[in-house]
């Protein structure tokens, strides 16, 4: 049942990050929703899970944008891995680990984008620093505010299984 859920959620946030924000928001201040997806799923399910949720994550996303399979798989994987190394020191009561983890998210999605595009031949998308620090603020802030209300929703009832 979790996975259900999990790929309607999914789902969801890919339609609503490809359909609607870009009608809300310009590309520098429009946050990455998948990003706070990952963040959460990250945060709050044990670690195996957590990892291949989040790279399902990635690859949904990369089957809505122009870059090769796998590159936005391979980078949502970085971020969980780091994620996961940070989580046992992480307030998760708090909305602000929520905020600065998905900004970190993104910085690192971009920078291991950015790396990936430099070994090999793949497009790298035309966002600048102003647009990767405008996205890093308006998706942390998202990110609090989404994070602290599902961690009180869905977490405190599996605490036993957020500590492993």
């Amino acid at each position: 049942m979790r996975w259900l859920k999990f790929a309607i959620a999914c789902y969801l946030v890919i339609v609503f990050q490809t359909g609607f924000l870009s009608v809300l928001f310009p590309n520098d201040i429009r946050p990455f929703l998948p990003i706070i997806l990952a963040n959460i799923v990250a945060l709050s399910w044990p670690v195996e899970y957590a990892l291949l949720g989040v790279w399902l994550i990635g690859l949904s996303v990369d089957l809505t944008s122009i870059v090769p399979p796998g590159v936005s798989a391979f980078c949502f994987g970085v971020y969980c891995l780091f994620v996961l190394a940070i989580r046992p020191v992480l307030f998760l009561e708090s909305p602000f680990a929520y905020a600065v983890t998905a900004s970190l998210g993104v910085i690192i999605f971009y920078l291991c984008y950015g790396l990936i595009g430099l070994i090999s031949n793949v497009v790298i998308l035309p966002v600048g620093l102003t647009g990767i620090l405008g996205q890093c603020i308006s998706t942390g802030l998202v990110a609090g505010a989404i994070g602290q209300a599902i961690y009180k929703r869905f977490a405190s009832k599996n605490r036993r299984m957020i500590s492993m």
